[in-house]
């Protein structure tokens, strides 16, 4: 059996300028605000507008940008790893993971907080 894990990165404004248009693109996406386009679209440059200074103090706190990409890249390269080790364990040695390493795959899946690496000094 094959199993196919697909990453999602929806975004996030990559520096401070970024943030008000992609406030912008995101409310004015209809799956977001369901209103007819001709009030939509203002509204949704009405809330990027004032929304925008709260959200760069926001992304000024954690390091000037959304967190999102190095998060998904992060989570994708520890899924690499583990598939890539689990593919070696059972195609030279016919094993496959413990009740343990399949914890880790879950934990790495689900984000868990004790797979973050500690606070920098």
């Amino acid at each position: 059996m094959k199993i196919a894990i697909v990453l999602f990165n929806l975004g996030g404004p990559d520096s401070p300028e970024a943030v008000q248009p992609f406030l912008r693109n995101l409310f004015s996406d209809p799956a977001i605000i369901s209103l007819p386009t001709i009030f939509r679209l203002p509204l949704a440059r009405l809330i990027a507008r004032r929304r925008a200074p709260i959200a760069r103090e926001i992304y000024h706190q954690i390091g000037g940008r959304s967190p999102i990409f190095e998060e998904t890249r992060r989570q994708a390269d520890a899924l690499e790893v583990y598939r890539s080790g689990r593919r070696r364990l059972n195609e030279q040695l016919g094993l496959e993971p413990d009740d343990e390493l399949q914890r880790l795959e879950r934990a790495i899946l689900n984000h868990d907080p004790w797979l973050d690496p500690p606070p920098a000094s």
